[in-house]
């Protein structure tokens, strides 16, 4: 067996991808850096990112998927677990191996099917963020929010959000990654943070503008109130609303 070692950038995943072809390494094993562990009787492989080596799988899955394809693609790439490294080379060796676009359509395969069940997995996360971020709004008139996804679903919650607060300066920080999504009523950054903008930010999320602090005591109010203990129901409370997600909740703190 050989272990590819990539750096868990996409573009390294597609590099090691291109090279398990290159090379045609008996049994390849495709692994990020971070998750790499030396195992007796295997070889590794160092992938080293390369761009024109990316750019010819992304184009050959292209090719062989349709638009729909893609789009699950990049939501197997989101779910990061180390299972899709190995979904990603099994998913290559059929685009290589069949002419049709359908490959999709296969549900009795195996890989496939573990492909769709891992979308629909990152769909539902995606859908709960658009419904559980808490906006806070700072002193300077920022909007920001917190979340700690399952999965890496800010990519696929930015067009929700860019167009139901176009007017708004807002930042979604997904503390998990350590990452952020800033819009300042023009465009969308990716912002990746540094330990030292993590700890500055933590102080900075507690300077709440005077708005927001009466606001947030009126709907926990409001919460309190509608909360009826007759008709409470805490199994069916907890299937909608997980406890993983109370810790951002402005109702729930």
């Amino acid at each position: 067996m050989t272990q590819l070692v990539y750096d868990g950038s996409f573009e390294g995943l597609l590099t090691a991808l291109f090279e398990a072809v290159e090379y045609r390494f008996d049994a390849p094993k495709i692994i990020e850096n971070h998750h790499y562990q030396e195992e007796l009787f295997s070889k590794v492989h160092q992938v080293i990112t390369q761009e024109n080596k990316a750019q010819r799988i992304l184009t050959f899955f292209e090719k062989k998927l349709s638009k729909s394809g893609m789009s699950k693609l990049i939501k197997l790439y989101l779910y990061e677990d180390s299972r899709k490294n190995q979904l990603f080379l099994e998913l290559l060796n059929k685009c290589i191996h069949t002419e049709s676009k359908a490959i999709f359509n296969d549900i009795v395969d195996n890989t496939i099917l573990e492909i769709l069940q891992i979308e629909k997995k990152v769909i539902r996360e995606s859908h709960r963020m658009k419904a559980f971020v808490r906006f806070q709004q700072m002193e300077n008139g920022y909007y920001f929010a917190e979340i700690e996804p399952d999965f890496d679903v800010l990519p696929l919650i930015k067009h929700f959000f860019v167009k139901r607060y176009a007017d708004q300066p807002w930042m979604i920080l997904d503390v998990k990654r350590q990452y952020a999504m800033n819009y300042d009523t023009k465009e969308v950054i990716f912002l990746y943070l540094t330990p030292e903008q993590l700890s500055v930010m933590a102080e900075l999320k507690n300077q709440l503008h005077t708005s927001e602090k009466a606001y947030q005591r009126l709907w926990k109010s409001y919460f309190e109130k509608t909360n009826i203990q007759e008709r409470k129901n805490t199994k069916l409370h907890l299937q909608h609303l997980p406890k993983r997600y109370w810790k951002y909740l402005t109702e729930k703190n």
